[in-house]
C-alpha cells in the first residue's frame, strides 16, 4: 500500500533544524516531476501541493529546506555544481535524490538535465512568475544578499551558512557557463533559464508545461494526470519566510562572532596574567 507523507512544512526552523525528519520513500521508482522554476517561482507553495495535497504519488519532494539544515549534504549538493563530468554529477543527484518523488526548488531547477538523463519517464513543470522584472525584483530584495560578502563576514563561524553562500557563489559560476551571465538575480538570466528548460526537456522528447500560482490546479494536475484537489491551491508567504530566516542566520552568526572575541579575550587575559607573573 502507498505510504502517505504529511511533513511539517511552514517554518523558518525548516531551514535550520538539523534534527527535522523527512520520511523518504523506500518504495519510489525516481522523481515523477521536476518544478523547474528558479527560486522565488512559488516553489515552497508547489512543495506543499506536492506533498500534502497531491499525494500519492508525489511525496516526498526534494526542496531546498530539506539539505540546508545539513552542512554535509548542503556541501555535497553545493560542490555538484562544479563537476564537469555528468557520470560524477549524476552520481551524486541520484545519491540526493533517491526516496524522493518530486522536486522544487534548488537544487533540482540547477540539475534538469541530469535529473532526466537519470529520471527518463519525469514530467517537467515550468513555475515561473508573472514576468522576468517581477521576479527579478522580488529576487533581488530577499536572495541576494546571501551572495554578498557582508553575509560571508557576518556569519563566518556557522558550516551552514558558508555553504549556503557557496551555493550562490557556485551558481553564479554555472549561469556563467550555461547562461553567459553571472547575475543570477536579474531578468535576463530568468529568461535564459526559461529557454534552457525548454531545450534540455525538448531534447529528450519531454514536454513541459509553463505555470504560475494564478492558474491555479487545473492545468497543473490535467498535466500530472491526477484529479483536482477539493480545495485552494496552496499559497506559502515565501517572502516573509525568508525574511524570518535571514534575521535568525545573522542573529546566530552575531551570537558566534561574540563568544568568540570572549573566548579571545580571555585567552588574552589569561596569556597576560601568565606573562606578568613570569616576570615577577
Amino acid at each position: 500500500m502507498k505510504q502517505h507523507f504529511h511533513i511539517s512544512l511552514p517554518s523558518t526552523m525548516r531551514f535550520r533544524d538539523p534534527t527535522q525528519s523527512i520520511p523518504l520513500d523506500d518504495n519510489s521508482s525516481g522523481l515523477r516531476v521536476i518544478a523547474a522554476g528558479q527560486w522565488r517561482c512559488a516553489t515552497s507553495s508547489l512543495q506543499l501541493a506536492f506533498e500534502r495535497i497531491l499525494d500519492p504519488p508525489f511525496a516526498p519532494s526534494m526542496h531546498g529546506a530539506y539539505l540546508m539544515p545539513s552542512p554535509a549534504k548542503l556541501r555535497k549538493a553545493v560542490l555538484c555544481q562544479r563537476l564537469v563530468s555528468s557520470v560524477e554529477r549524476q552520481k551524486v543527484l541520484k545519491e540526493l535524490f533517491t526516496g524522493y518523488n518530486a522536486s522544487s526548488d534548488w537544487p533540482g531547477f540547477a540539475f534538469v538535465d541530469d535529473l532526466l538523463d537519470l529520471y527518463p519517464d519525469c514530467k517537467v513543470v515550468l513555475n515561473t512568475r508573472s514576468s522576468a522584472h517581477a521576479w527579478e525584483g522580488s529576487v533581488r530584495g530577499s536572495l541576494r544578499f546571501y551572495s554578498t560578502y557582508t553575509y560571508r563576514l557576518l556569519t563566518f563561524w556557522s558550516p551552514q551558512s558558508y555553504w549556503h553562500y557557496r551555493l550562490y557563489r557556485g551558481y553564479m559560476k554555472l549561469a556563467k557557463q550555461r547562461h553567459d551571465t553571472d547575475d543570477i538575480f536579474s531578468a535576463e538570466c530568468y529568461e535564459r533559464h526559461r529557454l534552457w528548460v525548454h531545450k534540455v526537456a525538448a531534447g529528450r522528447g519531454i514536454p513541459v508545461l509553463e505555470w504560475e500560482p494564478s492558474q491555479g490546479w487545473k492545468p497543473l494536475c490535467q498535466f500530472l494526470a491526477v484529479d483536482v484537489p477539493d480545495e485552494l491551491f496552496p499559497r506559502m508567504n515565501e517572502a516573509a519566510e525568508l525574511s524570518k530566516l535571514k534575521v535568525a542566520l545573522l542573529k546566530r552568526g552575531l551570537l558566534q562572532w561574540s563568544v568568540t572575541v570572549i573566548v579571545l579575550c580571555l585567552i588574552a587575559a589569561s596569556l597576560m596574567l601568565v606573562k606578568s607573573k613570569v616576570a615577577t
